[in-house]
């Protein structure tokens, strides 16, 4: 089974979670806002395998695949005004103006819950990638480039059986041309810029992805660190609902409060929770809580499994002791497992916390 040991500390962390108060040194604050969109163009030739490799790496790391092609398609079908005017352009042979796929694209973007994206086939040439450049402000994280023969994409093309004209000699010939003409233009403009991760494609799919995996791992880092700090601002809030959904319903826990006994299960959790909201009914003015994470580093161990640990700086705001701030060392083991939808999600299995000694 493959497996990768990858650690990231803050400063090597892909994206600062940004935050409504200003961040101080390595400390950074739970409060995600406004995260931007992070963006990875795939590219490669006809039959290169991209869109093979797109589902696996959405079933794994939970992006958000987008088509230009299909988002085109999607558009006419729904029988819109925008959709009859691009079927118009189409059936003229006209080409449909950069600024109306890239329209569709950030439309698409802006309306999904999830931040992550795999922008297939995109950009096709120069025009496309100047564009949503200026349109969205967004600069990819990478350009996936699928590298394969025209020799290889050609037996691929003719063999597989989907019902596609398009697969004879002749217009993949011409499609071959167009990616050349068109798309390696695009490649060359990111290369410069350090931006191409080239990968062999000519290999067996799994093979194939093996190779892609390193390459996502800030992201799961990334969203291990997130989920690390969303779990925090559940505890600060007495969001059990939240808190539950993040957490393995056989959690385990090693903490003081449990006076050296490891915790397992949510019942004790539950009865801290509990213990929260019946204060804050209890008191007139009950002090709000504040957790900063500080010093963090993710480890991913396997595909299934990671590690955050950090420091937990607790503040008292709204009391007599506000200002007053606890430390802990904190210990969060991640298991990624599918759910009842048969979704990968991360859960936390285990939390091992302690006192610091200035505390």
């Amino acid at each position: 089974m493959y497996s990768l040991t990858s650690s990231m500390t803050v400063s090597d962390r892909p994206s600062v979670v940004s935050s409504s108060k200003e961040m101080n040194g390595d400390a950074a604050n739970f409060s995600v806002v406004g995260k931007k969109p992070k963006v990875v163009f795939v590219l490669g030739g006809p039959g290169s395998g991209k869109g093979t490799q797109c589902a696996k790496i959405v079933e794994n790391y939970g992006f958000v695949h987008l088509s230009a092609g299909d988002l085109l398609r999607a558009e006419i079908n729904s029988g819109s005004e925008n959709g009859t005017m691009i079927q118009n352009m189409i059936k003229e042979g006209k080409i449909v103006p950069a600024e109306v796929t890239v329209g569709l694209l950030q439309k698409a973007m802006s309306e999904s819950k999830v931040q992550k994206f795999l922008i297939d086939g995109f950009p096709r040439n120069e025009e496309n990638r100047v564009i949503f450049e200026r349109v969205t402000k967004i600069d990819p994280e990478f350009i996936l480039f699928f590298h394969c023969t025209e020799q290889e994409m050609e037996k691929r093309l003719l063999s597989r059986n989907q019902g596609r004209v398009d697969d004879n000699i002749d217009t993949i010939r011409k499609r071959f041309k167009v990616f050349v003409d068109s798309s390696l233009p695009v490649i060359e403009y990111y290369e410069i810029r350090g931006k191409v991760r080239k990968v062999d494609a000519a290999r067996p799919i799994d093979e194939v992805f093996d190779s892609i995996k390193p390459l996502f791992m800030p992201f799961v880092q990334d969203d291990l660190l997130t989920l690390s700090e969303n779990l925090l601002h559940a505890i600060d809030n007495g969001d059990y609902t939240t808190y539950k959904r993040l957490c393995d319903t056989e959690v385990t826990s090693f903490v003081p409060e449990a006076q050296g006994h490891l915790v397992q299960g949510l019942d004790f959790q539950r009865f801290y929770f509990d213990l929260v909201l019946e204060t804050k009914k209890l008191a007139v003015a009950c002090p709000s809580v504040q957790s900063i994470i500080s010093s963090p580093t993710v480890s991913v161990l396997s595909d299934d499994v990671g590690l955050v640990t950090y420091t937990r700086l607790q503040q008292k705001l709204g009391s007599p002791s506000e200002g007053m701030v606890v430390a802990y060392n904190e210990t969060r083991l991640w298991k990624r497992v599918k759910s009842t939808e048969g979704e990968w999600e991360w859960k936390n299995v285990h939390l091992h916390q302690s006192k610091t000694p200035s505390s």
